[in-house]
């Protein structure tokens, strides 16, 4: 099968970095693919060779291209990854006429927003998509987000959640000079929180817990990784009373060593779609805590004191109990990791893999035959 993959998009984060793993795995499973990326994706995929030209600065010149290469790569299948719907028009100007898989990242938090290439609210343009071939599948990435699309595109909206990415199958190659921890040395209690310094993530609302007169005596470390729009605003923050050099900025950066010698992984986001973190989190053996939404519930919802208040105002007496008691943290980790066989990227695989056999109408007998096998043993896990 000839798969295209296109990256519609406006950073570098875990969509896209799941977009580049599934392309990888395509290829290892025989597939021919190509993986085509918005200018503002392209910095990412600097050490890989991608469809793309660096003089395509806009997206209107870049689904233009997009959509020449895709007509002379002939796909059977483009997957097309929205890192917001705003992107829709740009997605569906590039797969105009193919067979097309589209994965929502992450939904808006409140309303709809407007598309970037045209005057409409999105959800305009993604149900025009949807009427604009006969093969056109569109895709949550957790069940929670496709509870939210069905109102809106009805039950033939799929999901497939995320899954944490097995670094043999990314086009980023796991940095082997990883030394996150080495800011943790000489901490006696070490805290850690990754993601974009963006408001979506918010991490300010985790400063101003920490930063609480509760904690006075607490002696802990925080690592922030990641980098963005709100570096300089947190920055600001970190340096109040109560934080000062309690906290570490590291930028983008590795940080699964990080990870494994962190007491806590703290994910105070307002919104996600799927996140990867918490579960990266959870496979490196951190304790994870994570604020009360959908997602993080969809995540950890079965494992008691893994989320955080409702009430931000909450949040310090609940971290505070938390961190005072070292045991707890433990115990918290050692019931997350029961969570761990739902965490594969072949379970994510398999389900995109349906998809695109469904969508193209392609009936391999050899991945018919996996797929079947595949079911059997599931069958035979859940009688077990």
């Amino acid at each position: 099968m000839k798969i295209a993959h296109l990256l519609v998009t406006g950073g570098w984060g875990g969509a896209e970095r799941l977009a580049c793993a599934l392309a990888k795995r395509a290829q290892r499973e025989g597939h021919l693919v190509s993986v085509d990326a918005a200018p503002l994706a392209q910095p990412g995929l600097a050490r890989e060779s991608f469809s793309g030209a660096g003089s395509e600065r806009t997206l209107r010149s870049w689904a233009r291209g997009a959509r020449e290469r895709l007509l002379a790569f002939a796909p059977d299948l483009v997957h097309a990854h929205l890192s917001t719907p705003a992107f829709a028009a740009t997605g569906v100007l590039a797969a105009h006429g193919f067979p097309s898989l589209v994965s929502l990242h992450l939904l808006p938090e409140k309303s709809w927003p407007n598309d970037f290439l045209v005057p409409l609210p999105s959800y305009l343009t993604l149900l025009a998509g949807a009427h604009a071939g006969p093969r056109w599948q569109l895709v949550a990435v957790s069940q929670c987000d496709r509870s939210r699309l069905s109102p809106w595109f009805g039950r033939g909206v799929r999901a497939v959640p995320n899954a944490p990415l097995d670094t043999l199958d990314t086009l980023d190659t796991l940095d082997t000079t990883d030394d996150s921890d080495r800011a943790f040395v000489g901490a006696p209690l070490k805290l850690l929180c990754v993601g974009r310094l963006v408001a979506q993530k918010g991490i300010e609302r985790l400063l101003g817990a920490l930063g609480s007169p509760r904690f006075a005596n607490l002696d802990f470390r925080l690592l922030l990784v990641g980098d963005g729009e709100q570096r300089a605003e947190l920055q600001t923050i970190a340096k109040r009373p109560g934080l000062g050099a309690r906290v570490q900025f590291i930028g983008s950066s590795h940080w699964q060593r990080a990870a494994k010698s962190a007491d806590l992984l703290i994910c105070p986001s307002y919104y996600e779609g799927m996140p990867l973190v918490p579960m990266e989190g959870v496979l490196s053996g951190c304790p994870v805590v994570a604020s009360s939404i959908p997602a993080h519930r969809e995540l950890f919802g079965s494992v008691p004191g893994s989320l955080l208040p409702e009430r931000e105002r909450d949040w310090p007496a609940f971290l505070l109990a938390l961190l005072s008691e070292p045991e707890r943290c433990k115990e918290l980790g050692r019931a997350q990791r029961r969570l761990a066989p739902r965490f594969t990227f072949d379970r994510m695989w398999d389900g995109y893999q349906r998809l695109y056999l469904e969508l193209t109408g392609a009936r391999s007998k050899r991945l018919e035959s996996e797929l079947k096998q595949q079911a059997a043993c599931a069958s035979e896990r859940h009688r077990a």
